[in-house]
């Protein structure tokens, strides 16, 4: 088998070999891939999904590579993150609906309106039940860009 990689920000693996196909898995940039059997426009891969295992199913030929891209090269291990109660490092992430200043506690209030168009969402300790806010990736790197400015 030939080992390549996903090129696209985000490659969906489909059930057919064509893209109105069910998708079976979404994977991010950079992940190693099996070719199983190449095809005109969509070839059969298997990978390993961060979520569902191990998983089989079409990409479209121009999301698929065959050297890791520099940027997946690049990224360190995300670190773990320990709850402040209970040391735990087991967390669940879920949506919130916290917009309104009094729910973000000490956060400066230059930063507020930024926070408004940005999804907080609840980080939950498995161990011990812990909530806390936080914000995805994407909302952290707006709240960045908006600091730098």
């Amino acid at each position: 088998m030939c080992q390549l990689y996903t090129g696209a920000r985000t490659t969906k693996l489909r059930k057919e070999p064509h893209a109105d196909g069910e998708v079976v898995g979404e994977l991010p940039q950079g992940t190693p891939v099996d070719l199983v059997q190449r095809g005109e426009r969509f070839s059969l891969v298997t990978a390993r999904h961060p979520e569902l295992g191990q998983i089989s199913g079409y990409a479209h030929n121009s999301f698929l590579q065959g050297a890791a891209p520099p940027r997946a090269l690049e990224k360190s291990p995300k670190p773990e993150v320990r709850c402040r109660a209970c040391g735990g490092t087991e967390w669940s992430t879920v949506p919130t609906h916290h917009r309104k200043p009094a729910d973000f506690g000490s956060i400066p209030y230059a930063v507020l309106g930024l926070l408004h168009s940005v999804q907080i969402k609840a980080r939950i300790c498995m161990a011990c039940g812990l909530v806390e806010p936080c914000l995805d990736g994407e909302g952290l790197e707006m709240l960045r860009a908006h600091l730098r400015s």
